[in-house]
Order: structure tokens, then sequence, then C-alpha cells
């Protein structure tokens, strides 16, 4: 490995001035999304950390020369304002996470995940500009289609062409090509298999038509790898649920929340309640329905996470965890992936190899809890019943797992209600742990700054 001190790739400091300095110059923009990476990890049955060896081959000076010379890059964490929208446009869950974004904002290749060697760098960006040189690009496809070119085999090329470059919101442009199939042509095997994996609408008009053959469609979920059965409702599931949003559509939510269910039913019909609850209480807070949000979510935190004893999910948490260091500790540094949870905790660390495991580095139970709690706060609830609630949640997580962020949350919940004294102790009692375990510089920072207010109530 040839590492040169000093030389890295040359980021643009926004995604817009990438995108216009890469229109310019005839080239790709690349979007390196990243997440924080951790210092240190707890090897399984040891109290005692030691360093996360963390190396990329992003930094070997072939691998810098050949993204200077071919790509206009910007970078960012994954929280910060320029990947929140790519975030979700892509449904981004996994950093590092790669985008070679064309002139016209459409996205060509993707890629994820870390590796210390140079060649899986090299050989992504190849990938990148193999693809613009065949002309076979989402941004091709989609002019055509803006021009009126829906023939089935076009709309099939477009849709392939997306689910290549990782975008699997396609749930309208199957429904088009739907109307323009007899019903003969889901006899087909191979045809059905493809409208499923496009991601159909739950239970709407193309996701029927390929239950017109039952036969074929239970070939497709007990024969295919649980890999593209698993995407197939993901898909299902991400597609009507992110348009039941779109629409502000509660119906077509409980679609989703119903087959997301459904998912569940051989394994662990409990599990899946949860999940579809879970899923529904997310719809109801997006669309700002805060009243039915806060009704429903009561009920639901106290029925599945508030009667779960300490040993019970800590026996829970340990299990995974250490299973989760294992495969990590076992696979470094070969390839990693950082996936953070997106509220107020730690995150997974993934270690790509023959067998790849993920999990929370966290109490599972004490993570849902405090999220409600905080949910509960930045909705702006004044309702005394309500915050008693989330304070009880709040508690009850902290009594699972003192972590700085869970005490955070309930000093947020303390000064809400009046309770500033009570406040301000919370809140140092959350400096104090996030100082003690080497919190990263920028969380302990705002956990002062919380502080700060809190003394001049001002938060």
């Amino acid at each position: 490995m040839t590492i040169v001190a000093g030389q890295k790739i040359n980021y643009q400091p926004d995604f817009d001035k990438a995108l216009d300095k890469a229109s310019a110059e005839k080239k790709l923009v690349l979007v390196i999304i990243t997440a924080p990476i951790p210092k240190f990890m707890t090897p399984p049955g040891s109290s005692t950390p030691i360093p996360f060896n963390y190396k990329s081959g992003l930094d070997e000076k072939d691998v810098i020369d050949f993204y200077n010379k071919n790509f206009v890059a910007c970078t960012s964490l994954y929280s910060d304002s320029l990947a929140t929208p790519l975030r979700k446009k892509y449904s981004l869950t996994t950093y590092p996470a790669y985008l070679f974004i064309d002139s016209h904002n459409n996205l060509v290749y993707q890629d994820k995940g870390n590796s210390s060697t140079a060649e899986k760098y090299m050989d992504m960006g190849k990938k990148a500009l193999g693809i613009v040189a065949s002309g076979k690009t989402v941004s091709n496809a989609q002019a055509g289609y803006l021009l009126g070119n829906k023939t089935l085999e076009q709309l099939k090329e477009y849709i392939n062409l997306n689910e290549s470059a990782g975008i699997f919101d396609n749930a309208k442009l199957i429904d088009e090509y739907v109307d323009l199939l007899t019903i003969k042509s889901f006899q087909d095997y191979d045809e059905v298999l493809f409208v499923l994996q496009a991601g159909p609408y739950a239970y709407g008009k193309a996701y029927n038509l390929c239950f017109t053959n039952r036969k074929i469609a239970d070939s497709i979920y007990k024969t295919e790898p649980v890999a593209v059965r698993s995407a197939i409702n993901q898909r299902i599931i991400a597609n009507t649920y992110h348009e039941a949003v779109k629409r502000k559509d509660a119906a077509m939510a409980q679609q989703a929340a119903s087959f997301l269910a459904g998912t569940w039913r051989a394994s662990n019909p409990r599990q899946g309640t949860i999940a579809s609850q879970s899923q529904m209480l997310n719809y109801y807070s997006t669309v700002k329905d805060t009243a039915l949000y806060f009704r429903l979510a009561s009920n639901f935190y106290d029925s599945y996470y508030m009667n779960i004893s300490a040993d019970s999910a800590k026996k829970k948490t340990a299990l995974s965890l250490n299973q989760l260091r294992k495969t990590v500790l076992e696979n470094l540094p070969v390839e990693t992936t950082i996936t953070p949870n997106q509220t107020r905790t730690t995150m997974s660390i993934t270690a790509a190899g023959s067998v790849t495991t993920t999990g929370n580095l966290t109490n599972g139970t004490a993570l849902t809890l405090n999220n409600a709690a905080y949910q509960f706060y930045t909705l702006g609830t004044h309702n005394q019943n309500y915050l008693i609630k989330a304070l009880f949640w709040s508690r009850r997580a902290i009594a699972l797992d003192p972590k700085a962020g869970y005490y955070d949350t309930l000093a947020h919940l303390l000064y809400r209600m009046d309770f500033f004294d009570e406040a301000l102790s919370a809140q140092n009692k959350a400096v104090t742990i996030a100082t003690n375990n080497g919190t990263d510089k920028t969380e302990l920072e705002t956990l002062k700054a919380e502080l700060i207010k809190i003394k001049k109530h001002t938060l």
C-alpha cells in the first residue's frame, strides 16, 4: 500500500458546486457519505477497549490520482445537510456510501462499505465510467420516458437501469408496465418475478396481478434465495410507505404496515405486530398527525417495552453484542461498513467477510424507550400526561442502560416540565458520563452546550 502524507482527494465544498464543476468538465460527481468512526472496540468477554483499526484503500496514491483525474468529489457526514436529501432519495442506511451522479443529478452507480485495499475503489470507479460510456444510464432512460417512450421494452430497461444503480422506487413505473401486459403474461415465472422485484405497491394493481397465478407467486417466495425474497418485501414495504407519506394516505400506510406484519407471520407474529404498529407511528409522526401519534404511542410503548424485565433486555443485548463484536474483530480490517442508528445512540459495525453480521451496539429496549421519550419532546408537546409518560420511558431506559444521551433526554423532559434543578442534575450526569467514556468531541460539546442553556434557562 502506497500512502503519501498530505495527498488526498480534492473535495468540493458542497454538492451544488461539485455538480456545476462536473457539468463544465463533463465528469461524474462522486459523493462520499460517511459516519463517525469509533475509536475503540471492546472484545467479547473483556472490559478493556482496544483501538478500532479502520484503514481505507481510498487513501492510496493510485486511488487518489484516479479519482482526482476522472471525477469531481464531495464528502459529508450522514447527519449533515448535504447528505440528508441524498440519504432520503436513495434510502441509504449503511456507510460509507459512494454515489456516482451525472450532470443531470441522476444516479449512475452506487456502492458502500470500506475496504483496506485499493481494488474496491478502482473497480467501482471503472464501473461508473463504463456505464456512462455504454450510454445505458438512468438519465438517458428517463429522457426517453419523458418524451413518451413507454413501450414494454423501454419501461423494462428503465426499471432495470434504476435497479442496477440502486434505485428501487419503481412502483409507478411497474404500474405502467403491467398496463401493457396481458393476463397470460402472469403465467410466466420470470415476468412475475420482474414485477415483484420492482417493488409494486402492497395490494395494488401490479402486486395483485402477480397473484392471479397463485402457484407461480408462491413458488417465487418458496424457491428464490432468501436475499431475493427479502429484497422484494423490503421494496414493496418501502415504496408503499413512502407513497403513503407523500399522499398523506393513512389507508395506504396501513397497507404497508399490514404487509410488513405478514412478512413476520410464519416466524414471529408478535414481532410482526410490533413492527407494523411502529411503522404506523412513524407515519403519523411524519405527516404531523400528532394527536393520533401521541395517543397510539402511549399505549404502544407501554404495552411492548415497559414490561420487559431488565434481565431479559440485557441478556438479549449481550447475545447480539457479543456476536457482533466477534464478527467485527475476526474480520477487520478487510472490509467494514458503519450503520448509524438515526436517533441518539451509537452505531452498528458490520465486518464483511464470508459471513456478515449486523447489530446495534446498545441495549435495544433502552434505545427504543429513549427514542420514544425524545420523540415526545421534539414533537413539542406540553401536555403533562404525555410528558409524564415520556419521563417514565426515559427513566426506564436509563435503568436498563445509563448512557449519556439517555440522561440528556431526561434533562430535556424535566426542563420542559419546569423541574429546572432536576434537569440540571441530569444534564451534568450526561456530561460526566460522556467525558468518562471518551465520547466523540462533537457530541460532548453538544451536551455541554445544552447544559449551559439549562443553567441560563434558555433551552
